[in-house]
């Protein structure tokens, strides 16, 4: 082990860093020196960033796993040796974000029409209406014997982590 690596280590233990992220650093850093063959700490800001980028136009690694290089590579430069970040700069990629598919209205009222049961088309609706995931609609619960004022509440392990509001037609199909 080289005596850098153990000084990246020390610093990730001294604050208290996961042993997973520990291994993904090193993995990164160690990714990066295999690419330039030689030692990280003589890289300059220029390098950092063309590995980045070989990262995403050559390998073909998804934004996360470069922004996990670029929080490694950060680490090494301002925490272990020393370097400001002004002097040094790092860019992160902004992950893009996937959108949820909407369905048109046809398809909803399809979707719903599928539904025999009457019990699980109104989940279906209640779930769709109020944005519920599926686990937290298998945990709703009725507060009393009828549901005041339409209010339900999704448990996650005995504890209430959402209240929603179901609406009158669906307290009435839930009371049934």
């Amino acid at each position: 082990m080289t005596p850098l690596r153990q000084r990246m280590i020390d610093a990730m233990v001294l604050r208290g860093f996961s042993p997973r992220t520990q291994e993904s650093y090193t993995d990164a850093i160690y990714g990066m020196a295999k690419h330039y063959r030689r030692d990280p700490a003589q890289y300059s800001a220029q390098e950092v960033e063309a590995y980045l980028l070989h990262m995403i136009n050559e390998r073909h690694l998804s934004y996360s796993t470069m922004n996990q290089a670029a929080c490694a590579a950060r680490f090494l430069y301002e925490k272990v040796l020393g370097r400001e970040r002004e002097l040094f700069p790092i860019a992160m990629a902004k992950v893009p974000s996937k959108q949820p598919e909407l369905l048109a209205r046809e398809e909803i009222t399809r979707l719903f029409a599928s539904c025999s049961h009457p019990v699980h088309r109104m989940l279906l609706q209640t779930m769709y209406a109020s944005g519920l995931r599926v686990s937290e609609a298998c945990g709703l619960w009725r507060f009393g014997k009828r549901w005041p004022m339409g209010v339900a509440a999704g448990a996650n392990m005995s504890n209430f982590s959402r209240f929603q509001n179901v609406g009158a037609f669906d307290a009435k199909s839930i009371a049934r």
